[in-house]
């Protein structure tokens, strides 16, 4: 197949996926070429989606606004245990933590620093310790944790854009104390299950087809691929996603008013999130 052959002519390319679909012309090919770890690539095998799952995290987030239950403008700390809150956000000898707004860490403009990509002025980054023990497992709290006491925030809330990890992790801790439940079954409850998406899981969580293993992760161009990485570090509302190729196919709906609607298209101010 000519696909197989330009995967394997491209040391570059690991794996590529390929769907061609047409409810018109009644065509449905999934395909998959390459290899993880060995494994010979296929179109039912699920793959990460990483920070698109902060898409989720903020539709979930609208969808409990809607419902009443949280507001954008409501500070974090109504939310998050006094652990968590201590010594958050202190930027140049100030406390900003009870200033952050949910708003704030929706749009990336809470000034807190990313535990992912920023680099502490001294010691490893947070990766270098992941790749460095690969056995351990890294709770949302303790990379919050490992945010305020290696990281240093960037700037006071609202005042200008980090792209945070960190932030959408405390998101999807708040996500939980609204719901009184865990992230990955609020993901079922409001977005998967409404809108059919039956095989979309949040990834420490997704149940394995026998036979049928985890598209690998590849990091930096590096040549080792990390298709255990996803259950290093259990990330909430920054965490990474298992999809399968149909998952690519439109659905040409969305979520109105906390209830997926299949076919509409009509845009009202914060009643549509099209995904």
């Amino acid at each position: 197949m000519k696909l197989e052959r330009k995967v394997a002519s491209n040391l570059k390319l690991h794996n590529v996926y390929l769907l061609v679909h047409s409810d018109k012309l009644d065509i449905h090919w999934p395909m998959a070429a390459g290899e993880t770890d060995g494994f010979t690539a296929n179109p039912k095998q699920p793959y990460h989606t990483a920070s698109v799952g902060k898409t989720f995290t903020s539709v979930l987030l609208a969808i409990l606004v809607e419902k009443g239950l949280v507001k954008f403008d409501d500070p974090i700390a109504n939310y998050l245990p006094p652990d968590i809150l201590k010594d958050l956000h202190l930027f140049k000898g100030k406390e900003y933590t009870y200033d952050i707004q949910i708003k704030h860490l929706l749009s990336n403009t809470s000034g807190i620093p990313d535990y992912f990509e920023d680099n502490p002025r001294q010691g490893k980054a947070l990766m270098e310790e992941i790749l460095e023990n690969p056995s351990r497992f890294w709770t949302p709290q303790e990379t919050i944790y490992w945010s305020k006491e290696h990281l240093q925030p960037r700037f006071p809330p609202g005042k200008r854009v980090h792209y945070t990890d960190t932030g959408y992790n405390l998101l999807g801790l708040i996500i939980e104390t609204i719901t009184s439940k865990p992230f990955h079954e609020v993901l079922h409850d409001y977005i998967f299950t409404p809108s059919d998406y039956s095989k979309r899981n949040l990834g420490h969580h997704a149940p394995m087809e026998q036979n049928v293993d985890r598209n690998g992760l590849w990091l930096w161009g590096d040549e080792d691929s990390f298709s255990s990485f996803h259950s290093k570090i259990y990330r909430v509302g920054a965490s990474w996603r298992e999809w399968r190729l149909h998952a690519l196919l439109p659905q040409h709906g969305c979520i109105y008013n906390g209830e997926f609607q299949s076919n509409r298209l009509s845009i009202q101010k914060h009643e549509l999130y099209i995904f």
